[in-house]
């Protein structure tokens, strides 16, 4: 994986993980997958979510949903106001068994606006 990494070839790596059965492959093409021009590509996006999930890193998982809502600029367009809410619902569905895990979990207080 290590060689496919350095080769740079993006469908190699994504085959590779897809058929690989290793948590660790599967952290490392996600990795790879975000240092790409994922907000462009649905399916590099998709790749990257699926990998972290396969991959049990949930931390990761959610830092990825956080950079997608960084990303995406909010604005009144339907569609977009849509994809923007799945992707912050998907950042708090996958944090919160983060935040449970740590101790101060209880110190946070959520504000609905």
């Amino acid at each position: 994986m290590k060689a496919l990494l350095k080769s740079g070839d993006t469908e190699k790596i994504t085959f590779y993980a897809g058929v690989s059965r290793q948590k660790e492959i599967y952290v490392m093409a996600a990795n790879y997958l975000q240092s790409l021009d994922w907000t462009k590509n649905p399916k590099v996006m998709k790749d990257i979510i699926s990998f972290y999930t396969k991959g049990r890193a949930l931390d990761s998982l959610a830092s990825f949903y956080e950079a997608c809502a960084q990303v995406s600029n909010l604005s009144l367009d339907h569609a977009r106001f849509s994809r923007e809410s799945t992707i912050l619902y998907n950042y708090i569905y996958w944090q919160t068994p983060i935040l449970k895990q740590s101790s101060s979990f209880y110190n946070y207080s959520f504000i609905a606006y």
